[in-house]
C-alpha cells in the first residue's frame, strides 16, 4: 500500500466502500515529511495528509520460517478534508 491507497481507505471509511467501483482521479505529491494526495470522486474534492511511520517487519511468503523479512512502512493519516466542487 501507498500513499494514494491509504487516502482511499481514509475516505471510503467516511462515506461508505459501496462506491470503490466509480471513477476517481488521484494526484499525490511529496509535501514536506510526507505526501499531499488529492482525490477526485464524484463532485467532490477530497485532501489527505499522510506521514511515514515507523518501519514494521514484514515476513517472507513461501520462505522457511518467513525468512529472510522485510520492512513495510505504516502510514499515519494527518488530516482528511472535503471540499465540494462547484
Amino acid at each position: 500500500k501507498g500513499p494514494e491507497q491509504i487516502a482511499e481507505i481514509e475516505i471510503f471509511k467516511q462515506i461508505g466502500w459501496e462506491i470503490d467501483d466509480q471513477k476517481r482521479d488521484i494526484n499525490a505529491s511529496t509535501s514536506g515529511n510526507g505526501w499531499s494526495v488529492e482525490v477526485l470522486l464524484r463532485n467532490e474534492r477530497w485532501n489527505v495528509d499522510i506521514t511515514p511511520g515507523r518501519q514494521v517487519p514484514t515476513i517472507t511468503c513461501r520462505s522457511e520460517g518467513g525468512l529472510p523479512f522485510t520492512t513495510e512502512t505504516e502510514y499515519i493519516v494527518n488530516s482528511v478534508d472535503r471540499a465540494n466542487q462547484h
